[in-house]
């Protein structure tokens, strides 16, 4: 997750990536993006942008280095290193937050099927 609120009514974005895993190696992915300018009273806009997939996951071992790969059903591949700093994972140096199926904040959980 990342965004930004200017505060002051003239807008701001916010990004969403969620990557649900599944223990048999499959995955679904979403990414969603949202930006809104407000520019006085009667000027402004609004843009967003979602993308989805789903395919099997893998983990790499490529030396002292370990990295998420994602291969989509369509055939593209994303690979991203991964890390963890102080139980918190990383993703090509980006936080990502862990949920699990029996998280109390039910929005919290991942979509598993």
């Amino acid at each position: 997750m990342n965004g930004y609120n200017s505060g002051y009514g003239s807008g701001g974005y916010q990004d969403k990536t969620v990557i649900d895993q599944y223990s048999a190696g499959y995955f679904r992915y979403n990414d969603q993006s949202q930006t809104v300018i407000n520019a006085g009273d009667y000027a402004g806009g609004s843009s967003s942008g979602s993308s989805a997939g789903s395919g099997e996951w893998h983990i790499i071992s490529q030396g002292n280095q370990a990295d998420l790969q994602l291969k989509f059903n369509d055939g593209e591949v994303y690979e991203y290193g991964l890390t963890e700093q102080n139980g918190k994972t990383f993703l090509n140096d980006n936080r990502y937050f862990r949920t699990y199926s029996d998280s109390s904040v039910e929005d919290g959980r991942p979509e598993c099927y």
